[in-house]
């Protein structure tokens, strides 16, 4: 008989993980995979954890649960027979899975997003409060040494601010930015990506910098704003995410004071101000969201099946569905016990029904990471951009699989038309340059030196970089370029000290072994670490990108291997 998970609670953190545009955190079902995999039948149904992950994997094949075609009503009558109870009847109990599988997919954003506030927001002071409705900037650039966050970003300092516009329209406020490039992304609580400020994409046209004030409404605002203001724009959920980015460069302590005191002028304050509670006050989203729901927001607690449906609950109380298909689809979801005032537990009345909705979370979270992992446009090159799931799916929620897909892998995944990233694993040889007709090649220092050759600079308004990461923890290898002062070089942008280019003809020599002083190698030169190993990835940024880049026509030069050595020839 199945235990009812959804009483349970857990304290392993492992389970989480985050990307590099996804600052916020995940329910990590790789991970989870592995843990139940180690456990036999009976002693996993009495742990915290939601271990139907293998009983899912068990019963399909070879795509995991994705939309529940491949676990058939026999499949479930057996999974049933031996885990449940016989409460439901076989096409009931069907339903209900496959309810809660869609349930997952449709939630996940909600229910990420719920677990990313409060991450960035609380503040353990006395009392305990969540910074809302004001920008929490960091200071310093990404390096090796910073591991919460999974593929950093070395071209730019981050701002973070969570607006709660229960209380009415929000100003944002952007200093003179003095041509420096930036942009300001707004995610609302299904993670829809409605506004973008900043030169790339400002409404105020391409190029903008000057100083700015946006008036944010929240749904249902019927009155009136002053004159005065730049733009004005409406959300559709009472929360906003706005996760901000502003190019430095991390080489030059001038360049990166000055980026600071301009992020440090970013500002939100009340259009109409009346009334209103400073941002330290307790914020009634993230109070209601995390705290009345039970669900713990210490940074080191950890996730089970009740925290993410009472998330998913509060979280859609709070924001109701915007348009008529999440609308619809949430009031599908109501016998499982979600309903308009959140998720009520007393509905799931049988270990049939707590096991539906155990074995949907499961399938549902293996179905996301499956898409997860298939989004994208892989080039002749191997290199990999999902710039067009983007477009398609971080402006609009009609897509919900491809928005959680999203969420999973890149949440807060700035649209094409700001941003794009291009990812690659493999290289060719050398040989094979000409016509890229060979096998790849895992990237792997130990095997290989690499170069990367561009025949033009990367078309952007903004700027572009290259970055080197270890693959085996996602992180930048702590491999000093420069081992008599230290210096570490983490990626190669336009104004890299000593970068040495022909007009935009230039190669990136990546190698284990350090290229010559005073060579071009070593000009332009990656340091390949070798701990947890030599295996690493690149990942090509363009903000700002061409429309070429846009409409899925770039293709970046592939990656070449050559025998160990070379780059110190």
């Amino acid at each position: 008989m199945a235990k009812l998970l959804i009483t349970g609670s857990s304290d392993d953190s492992s389970l989480m993980s985050s990307d590099d545009e996804n600052v916020g955190f995940i329910w990590g079902t790789t991970a989870l995979e592995e843990y139940a995999n180690t456990l036999n039948s009976t002693a996993a149904f009495l742990l915290p954890q939601n271990p139907y992950a293998r009983v899912i994997k068990n019963y399909t094949s070879p795509s995991p649960g994705c939309g529940g075609e491949n676990v058939s009503e026999a499949s479930l009558a057996k999974i049933q027979q031996e885990y449940g109870n016989g409460s439901l009847l076989i096409g009931d109990f069907a339903a209900k899975y496959y309810k809660a599988l869609n349930a997952t997919i449709w939630a996940y954003p909600l229910a990420t997003m719920a677990e990313t506030l409060p991450r960035h927001t609380y503040s353990p002071g006395n009392p305990p409060h969540f910074n809302i409705n004001t920008f929490v900037n960091n200071p310093v650039m990404a390096n090796y040494t910073i591991t919460s966050v999974v593929s950093p970003n070395a071209d730019t300092l981050y701002s973070v601010a969570w607006l709660d516009l229960t209380s009415g329209p929000l100003v944002i406020g952007v200093p003179d930015m003095e041509g420096r490039f930036y942009v300001l992304e707004f995610v609302d609580a299904y993670t829809n990506v409605p506004l973008t400020i900043g030169p790339a994409s400002s409404p105020l046209g391409q190029g903008i910098t000057r100083a700015v004030r946006y008036v944010i409404t929240p749904p249902g605002f019927n009155g009136t704003v002053p004159p005065g203001y730049n733009y004005t724009a409406r959300v559709e959920t009472p929360l906003v995410w706005i996760l901000g980015r502003t190019y430095a460069d991390g080489y030059n302590e001038t360049d990166l004071a000055a980026a600071n005191a301009l992020i440090a002028q970013y500002s939100i304050s009340p259009l109409f101000p009346d009334g209103y509670q400073p941002p330290t006050a307790v914020s009634q989203l993230a109070e209601q969201a995390l705290v009345a729901s039970g669900v713990p927001y210490s940074i080191d607690s950890g996730r089970n099946v009740s925290a993410f449906w009472q998330m998913t609950g509060a979280m859609a109380a709070l924001n109701p569905p915007a348009t008529a298909a999440d609308a619809t689809a949430y009031a599908g979801f109501s016998g499982l016990g979600l309903t308009a005032n959140g998720f009520n537990a007393a509905a799931v009345v049988d270990n049939d029904t707590a096991l539906a909705l155990n074995l949907g979370l499961a399938a549902g979270l293996l179905c996301i990471n499956a898409t997860a992992r298939s989004l994208g446009n892989a080039t002749a090159a191997r290199w990999t951009s999902s710039s067009v799931a983007v477009l398609s799916s971080g402006q609009s929620s009609t897509d919900v699989l491809t928005r959680a897909a999203l969420d999973w892998s890149v949440l807060g995944a700035n649209p094409p038309s700001t941003a794009i990233y291009y990812t690659n694993y493999d290289g060719f040889k050398a040989s094979d340059a000409a016509t890229l007709a060979g096998p790849t090649l895992p990237l792997d220092g130990s095997a290989y030196d690499y170069t990367l050759s561009f025949t033009s600079f990367p078309n952007v308004t903004g700027f572009w970089s290259v970055t080197m990461y270890a693959a085996d923890n996602n992180q930048f290898f702590n491999a000093p370029y420069d081992a008599t002062d230290g210096a570490y070089r983490y990626n190669i942008n336009a104004v890299t000290p000593g970068f040495a280019y022909n007009g935009g003809n230039f190669t990136i020599y990546m190698s284990v072994t350090p290229a010559p002083a005073g060579s071009l190698q070593q000009k332009n030169w990656l340091p390949i670490g070798t701990v947890p190993s030599s295996r690493f990835y690149l990942i090509l940024r363009l903000y700002g990108p061409s429309q070429e880049a846009q409409a899925g026509e770039y293709d970046p030069p592939p990656i070449l291997a050559h025998p160990r050595g070379f780059s110190a020839a």
